[in-house]
This record gives structure tokens, C-alpha cells and sequence, in this order.
């Protein structure tokens, strides 16, 4: 009877963790981690790098406990949540000028759909730009942070290792900035721990890239995302 009753216990538990993750996740989509961000749109199929805009494309991996995230197309309340990161930028300059504002999204943002295996598209002004923050909405994955910032403490989450990752917008060009793997771990003392990575697999993106924007074969090239160590910079 007593197993019985725990069984019953841990049911409604585990259903009221999801319901609260749900809600989570609507409060997110509601204020829009997106915030007051201009969103950066996906290039049309036609759309060709020029001198004022620029693409820039890639990948991204999320990990919990070394298990990679893959879309499971789950219905909450009837509806079926889009699973995505979002991502904040805004114009680099130096160090000392980050967004320490924990309410302040970045200029631009732009999103990556799990369901498209994490690869992104993104058509933005040309420019060296910073990342802000990752929005990460996984209504499904309640260990996985709400959000991220690589430099600073937020959400919860403060990063291993807290470093600026810059990437170049390059004029007439369709850029590669990696691959980055977000990864979520959780330790013995069941606390989490988070850490934010790039690899290089320009060929794989590349073939992804051109199956969806062949006319931007001849501007293709790799340019990864750099990753500075915040303290150098204080």
C-alpha cells in the first residue's frame, strides 16, 4: 500500500513538474525572450549577400547528461510548441560594453527550430556582433536552463567559463560561424552545470546550407565564431 501510495505521489509530482514547465515556457513565449529584439528572418531562397546584408548560418547542439536534444513534436493543451533557441546579438565593441541587463534583450535576435535539426539561417546587417544571451524553449526538458549569457551569471546559470563569443556579418558573403553544443549537465550533488562550446563542421552545414540556398554557392565561406575570455576584458 505504501509503494502504492508513492507511485501515486511520484505520478502527480512528475505531472505537476511538467505543468509547471509548460507554464514556464508560455510566460517565456509570451514576454518573448525575443523581448524588444528586431527578429532577423530567414533568407529567401533567391536573396543573394550584398554589401549592406549578409548571411550567416550554423548549427546548434543542445545536450542534458550527454544526450542530444531531438524534436519530439509533443502536444501541450492541443497545441504543438515550437522547440527552439533563440538567440540575442547586438553590436560588438569592446569588453567593456556588454548588456549586463538582465531585462535587456539584445538589438537583434534570430531563431533556431530543433525540428530542423538545429541548423539556422539567419540574414543580418553587416557588422561584428556579440551574442547576448541563448533563450532555450524546451517545455519538455525541465533540467535544461531557460536561458543563458556566456559572460555572466543569469537565469540561474552561470557558465564555466565566462567568455564573449563575437562572430562576423562579412559583406557579399554567406558565413559559416560553427557549430555550437550547449550542454547541461547535472552532478552528483544534483546541482547543474553548463557549458557552451563550438566545433567546426563547415562541409556538413555547408551541404545543409546550399540544399535550401543553392544560389548562394559562390559567397559561401567559414568564418568561425570566436570565444574570448570575459575576465581579460575587465
Amino acid at each position: 500500500m505504501k509503494s502504492f501510495s508513492l507511485k501515486i505521489e511520484s505520478h502527480y509530482l512528475t505531472k505537476f513538474r511538467k505543468i509547471v514547465g509548460v507554464v514556464s515556457f508560455c510566460v517565456l513565449l509570451i514576454l518573448g525572450i525575443s523581448g524588444c529584439a528586431t527578429v532577423a528572418v530567414d533568407p529567401g531562397v533567391g536573396f543573394i549577400p550584398n554589401e549592406q546584408e549578409g548571411i550567416v548560418f550554423g548549427q546548434m547542439q543542445l545536450l542534458i547528461d550527454g544526450n542530444l536534444v531531438r524534436y519530439d513534436g509533443k502536444r501541450y493543451f492541443g497545441v504543438v510548441w515550437p522547440q527552439k533557441v533563440v538567440t540575442h546579438i547586438s553590436p560588438y565593441s569592446d569588453g567593456q560594453s556588454l548588456n549586463m541587463n538582465p531585462l535587456l534583450p539584445g538589438k537583434l535576435a534570430f531563431a533556431t527550430q530543433i525540428a530542423d535539426d538545429g541548423y539556422f539561417t539567419a540574414k543580418l546587417p553587416v557588422g561584428r556582433y556579440y551574442v547576448d544571451e541563448f533563450g532555450y524553449y524546451l517545455p519538455d526538458y525541465l533540467s535544461f536552463p531557460k536561458g543563458c549569457r556566456t559572460y555572466m551569471y543569469y537565469m540561474g546559470v552561470k557558465p564555466s567559463d565566462l567568455q564573449i563569443v563575437i562572430f562576423d556579418v562579412l559583406p557579399n558573403k554567406a558565413t559559416y560561424i560553427g557549430t555550437f553544443i550547449h550542454r547541461s549537465d547535472t552532478d552528483n550533488n544534483k546541482k547543474t552545470i553548463f557549458k557552451l562550446r563550438m566545433i567546426n563542421e563547415f562541409d556538413t552545414n555547408k551541404t545543409v546550407f546550399l540544399s535550401k540556398h543553392p544560389m548562394a554557392e559562390r559567397f559561401v565561406v567559414s568564418e568561425v565564431a570566436t570565444f574570448i575570455p570575459f575576465e581579460s576584458q575587465k
